[in-house]
């Protein structure tokens, strides 16, 4: 049985209290060389006891912990992997007191304002979220990072723009910073700005070709800026189940404006299975099967869409043009002038239903 990561608090809050309050060994120092071998030690202790917690073995986890806790001594490291432990556990007012304590042992210590942070966000205090990273950034200022979750404070609370602008100005100061690129194209993507996105994180992309995330977000903002054969030349190497689902359906529409209608098949398929109550994507995907001509496919994908909203004129439309393909032109008039009704423009239907009425009429039929 998966136990979950700090599910034993009788167990964990002793060790974290020996953590914090033993006395014994050398204060710690990160710029000596024993302070950057603890540093190495205590992330591998923690990682064996996390390990250990998700396998199961929580007497493993245990003795990881508690070993931790008898060398360690004062080790700041230690206790900021534990205080985050404790957030992504939901334990935060634990890791509240853990990080008050902290701090007060180590006031100058720019990651527990951090890891402060990630707590303020964790509660939804997004204001006393930036206070925090803003006091991260004071402690270390030859740092961006703080400066990047002050930024992500403004994009939580919607002020996309103020986020961009606050990341311009410190990517002035540290022009090149691959974090700072890749964090100016999601704030530009949130902005409504896709051209800037795509600029920005085409950018961060140079740094690493490799990053498959960077990728799907940096296809995501091409196709969001009309550049479409650039969007799904970006993915090529992006494998499909590493793509998030909006991606898929930007990939989607942009293969369907290029006329890569199998592509689009492909991408839409995959966005539905778990968006079914798309309307709209349904539709792309009618018009995606239309143009392979594919009868039955279409059908089934504009009952869906119409399912959804019946009042899509636009699905009526196709749904017209699937009956004209079929012979069925009274059918296909009718699609056509509910299509109208619902606002569809007359003004280009008008042409094509005036030809069905007067190819109808010649036609004397079946004697």
């Amino acid at each position: 049985m998966k136990i979950p990561l700090l599910a034993v608090a009788g167990t964990m809050l002793p060790l974290l209290c020996a953590l914090s309050c033993s006395s014994a060994g050398e204060e710690y120092d990160p710029n000596s060389a024993m302070g950057r071998h603890s540093d190495s030690k205590a992330e591998a202790m923690m990682n064996q006891a996390e390990r250990s917690m998700r396998q199961g073995d929580l007497s493993e986890a245990e003795r990881h912990l508690a070993a931790m806790a008898e060398s360690m001594g004062r080790h700041p490291r230690a206790q900021l992997l534990a205080a985050r432990t404790l957030i992504a556990e939901g334990r935060l007012q634990e890791s509240d007191q853990l990080l008050t304590m902290i701090g007060e042992a180590n006031p100058e210590m720019a990651e527990v304002y951090m890891i402060r942070g990630t707590l303020e966000e964790a509660r939804g205090r997004w204001q006393a979220a930036k206070v925090a990273y803003a006091t991260a950034a004071q402690k270390d200022p030859e740092s961006s990072i703080a400066v990047i979750f002050i930024a992500r404070t403004h994009l939580a609370t919607g002020d996309a723009e103020g986020a961009a602008a606050l990341l311009e100005r410190e990517y002035a100061t540290r022009p090149g910073r691959y974090e700072l690129q890749a964090a100016l194209g999601e704030a530009y993507l949130a902005a409504g700005e896709p051209k800037m996105a795509a600029a920005w994180l085409s950018k961060a992309l140079d740094h690493d070709q490799d990053n498959r995330s960077m990728r799907a977000k940096l296809a995501f903002a091409q196709s969001l800026a009309g550049k479409h054969l650039d969007a799904l030349q970006t993915v090529r190497s992006v494998g499909d189940q590493t793509l998030p689902a909006h991606t898929k359906l930007a990939l989607g529409r942009s293969a369907l404006v290029v006329n890569q209608t199998h592509l689009a098949v492909r991408w839409l398929d995959q966005y539905l299975s778990h968006f079914a109550d798309d309307s709209g994507a349904w539709l792309d995907l009618a018009r995606a099967h239309f143009l392979l001509d594919r009868p039955a496919q279409t059908m089934d994908a504009l009952k869906n869409s119409l399912r959804l909203d019946p009042g899509r004129a636009d699905a009526l439309v196709i749904l017209g043009h699937l009956r004209v393909r079929a012979g069925q032109f009274p059918l296909a008039v009718n699609s056509y002038l509910e299509a109208i009704r619902l606002g569809a423009e007359a003004s280009e239907l008008a042409p094509l239903m005036e030809e069905l009425v007067n190819i109808n009429s010649a036609d004397p039929g079946p004697e």
